[in-house]
């Protein structure tokens, strides 16, 4: 079990004759931008690489053999939603000028 804080990853990469469960067993966690469903077991397949990140605070129970698995607090989360508003702040101000793209 992992104890993920805040803007925290847990960083996990199977091997290629294992697979990993993954659930959430408390708090908020995604994979790429999906939220984790709470108390639901995922799968992930053989060679694996993902990372769980976590706004907050999580609690993620893995099951199975990983190749690595570690917790990170270098993450590139913060940068990616700060392009993701640049860009949604873009696309606002062009739709009040009526400007295409």
């Amino acid at each position: 079990i992992f104890e993920l804080e805040t803007l925290q990853e847990l960083r996990i990469d199977t091997d290629f004759r294992n697979a990993v469960t993954v659930t959430l067993l408390d708090g908020f966690a995604e994979v790429f931008g999906a939220e984790l469903p709470p108390n639901t077991p995922i799968y992930y397949a053989k060679g694996s690489k993902f990372a769980i990140f976590t706004w907050h605070h999580a609690k993620i129970q893995v099951i199975g053999k990983t190749e690595d698995s570690y917790l990170s607090k270098e993450t590139r989360m913060k940068e990616y939603i700060e392009l993701h508003s640049h860009i949604q702040e873009e696309r606002d101000n062009n739709m009040r000028e009526r400007k295409p793209g």
